[in-house]
């Protein structure tokens, strides 16, 4: 985050798993992170940084826009985040 994004901040790691599609395995590790200053990308490493509501996330993920690991990812966070708020009412 400090590389690519200029962000130095406490993360936590939330869970693992391993993904298959037919062209990947990929073991994926998921982190969340608060952070509320200043994102400075690197504009060498990105081309462009874009702010999603969950919101605006879920009437685009049916539609081609995000690729099928972006949406397994998505929606293994908010099964997770679901069950942190159930379980003890803060929310994610």
């Amino acid at each position: 985050m400090q590389e690519e994004l200029g962000i130095s901040a406490m993360v936590k790691h939330l869970y693992d798993y391993w993904m298959y599609t037919s062209v990947e395995t990929e073991y994926v590790r998921t982190y969340i992170c608060i952070y509320d200053g200043i994102i400075s990308f690197d504009p060498d490493e990105i081309d462009e940084v874009m702010f999603w509501s969950r919101e605006k996330i879920e009437k685009n993920l049916n539609i081609n826009t995000f690729t099928p690991n972006f949406i397994k990812e998505y929606k293994k966070y908010i099964e997770w985040a679901n069950s942190m708020n159930n379980r003890n009412g803060q929310e994610y």
